[in-house]
């Protein structure tokens, strides 16, 4: 997760990230970052399934070259 910090700047997200692989609720997160459940359901965790996706299909291809 830091790496995705780090590439793509996006602290909120990764710590959305970090939250849910620790079991923790939407409402809970939602009051941990500040925002509303809305908002953490609408937008981070849309934008947290799209980098996760994005890599892991980048560690497949990385893996499948070797």
């Amino acid at each position: 997760v830091i790496d995705l910090v780090v590439k793509y700047g996006l602290q909120k997200v990764c710590s959305f990230l970090e939250f849910i692989k620790k079991g923790q609720n939407l409402t809970d997160i939602s009051k941990a970052l500040g925002v509303s459940r809305e908002q953490v359901s609408k937008s981070y965790k849309k934008k947290a399934v799209e980098l996760v996706t994005q890599e892991f299909v980048e560690l497949a291809k990385s893996r499948r070259s070797k």
